[in-house]
C-alpha cells in the first residue's frame, strides 16, 4: 500500500482537547472485507480523517479486474447521524459476479448472461441506535444482461428492467426484498440453520401476504405466463434444493392474459399449482382450457402424468 499523509493536530497547553484533521492520498492500495468477501485493489484517491471518523470519497478502484468507484464514510462523516458507516460502490460487472455475493441466488447464474452497471450501497447503524441494523441495497437497470427465464421474466440484453435488491444482514435468516420493474415483487427470508428459504412473489403487483413455511409462493396477474417453462425450471437440477418440488415452490395462483402451455396460447386463464407429496397438482380455468394435471416429481417415467380436462 502506498500513500502520502498530510496531518494537522492541535493540542492546547491548558486543556485536554485534541483536534485532529488530516488527509491521506492513496495510490495502488488494497481494500478488503473478509466478512463480505469483498476485495478492491489499486485504490487511488483522497481519504480525509479527524477524531470523529474518516471519509474515502470517490476512490478509483479495481474489482474483479474491472474499474469501479468506491466511497466509504465512517463516524462523523456519515450523512445520517444514526449511521456508523455508509459505503457505496459503482461498477460495470458481469451479472454472475454479483450473484457470487448472494449465495441464495447463485444457483440461478446459468439463467443470466452479460454485464450491467451496478450501484451498491451499504449502511450500518451506530451503537447508540436502540436496535441497530445493517442494510445492503443493489440497484441496476439490467441493460446489457439477458434473462433466460420463462415469460413474464424473459429479457433480452438490450432491454431495461430496473432491479432493486435489499438485504438486511446477517445473510443467514435475514430479510430480502427484490423488485424487477413492475413485473415482480419478492419479499422473503434467507435460509438459516433453523429455517429454510421462504418468499412471496407478486406478479404485476406488490404483495404483503405472510411468508410460506418454505419455498416460493407466487401470485398475481401476468400479461403472459409460460407454464411449461416454469415447470421445467422448477423441477430442473439448476434450482436450489431441487431434490423436492416443495422446497422450490410453495404454490402458484396466477391469472394470465395469455396462458402458454406446451407452446399453445390458451388465452386468458387462471393457473394454480399445489405441491403434494412427491408430485405437483396443476389446475387450469379459462374459456379455452379447463382441467388438471398431476405430475410426479419422482419416478416420473414409472408413474406417468395424469390429465383430466373438460376443455382443452
Amino acid at each position: 500500500e502506498i500513500y502520502t499523509l498530510s496531518l494537522h493536530d492541535a493540542l492546547p497547553i491548558y486543556t485536554e482537547a485534541l483536534q485532529l484533521d488530516g488527509k491521506a492520498q492513496l495510490a495502488d492500495a488494497d481494500l478488503s472485507d473478509a466478512k463480505y468477501n469483498i476485495h478492491l485493489s489499486d485504490a487511488k484517491g483522497e481519504v480525509r480523517f479527524n477524531q470523529k471518523g474518516f471519509l474515502a470519497d470517490n476512490l478509483a478502484v479495481t474489482m474483479n479486474a474491472k474499474p469501479a468507484k468506491f466511497r466509504l464514510a465512517v463516524g462523523g462523516f456519515a450523512s445520517d447521524p444514526q449511521h456508523g458507516a455508509e459505503g457505496s460502490l459503482h461498477a460495470d460487472l458481469p451479472a454472475r459476479d454479483l450473484l457470487a455475493y448472494a449465495p441464495m441466488l447463485e444457483a440461478y447464474s446459468d439463467h443470466l448472461s452479460g454485464n450491467a452497471a451496478w450501484n451498491i450501497a451499504f449502511t450500518a447503524d451506530n451503537d447508540t441506535v436502540k436496535s441497530p441494523t445493517t442494510r445492503i441495497i443493489v440497484k441496476s437497470d439490467l441493460r446489457g444482461v439477458a434473462l433466460d427465464l420463462p415469460a413474464p421474466l424473459a429479457k433480452s440484453a438490450d432491454m431495461a428492467l430496473p432491479l432493486t435488491l435489499v438485504l438486511d444482514p446477517p445473510t443467514a435468516g435475514g430479510k430480502v426484498d427484490l423488485t424487477l420493474g413492475t413485473e415482480l415483487y419478492m419479499h422473503g427470508r434467507l435460509v438459516s440453520a433453523t429455517a429454510p428459504f421462504a418468499a412471496n412473489i407478486g406478479i404485476g403487483a406488490d404483495t404483503d401476504a405472510p411468508l410460506p413455511p418454505a419455498g416460493l409462493k407466487i401470485s398475481g396477474v401476468a400479461s403472459q405466463l409460460d407454464v411449461t417453462g416454469w415447470m421445467d425450471f422448477a423441477t430442473s437440477d439448476s434450482t436450489p434444493n431441487s431434490g423436492s418440488s416443495s422446497d422450490v415452490l410453495a404454490g402458484i395462483d396466477v391469472r394470465a392474459d395469455a396462458l402458454m402451455l406446451y407452446t399453445h396460447d390458451f388465452g386468458p386463464a387462471v393457473f394454480t399449482l399445489t405441491p403434494v407429496k412427491d408430485a405437483l397438482d396443476l389446475k387450469f380455468a379459462g374459456n379455452t382450457i379447463d382441467g388438471a394435471l398431476h405430475i410426479p416429481t419422482v419416478e416420473l417415467q414409472r408413474r406417468g402424468i395424469t390429465a383430466e380436462f373438460a376443455k382443452l
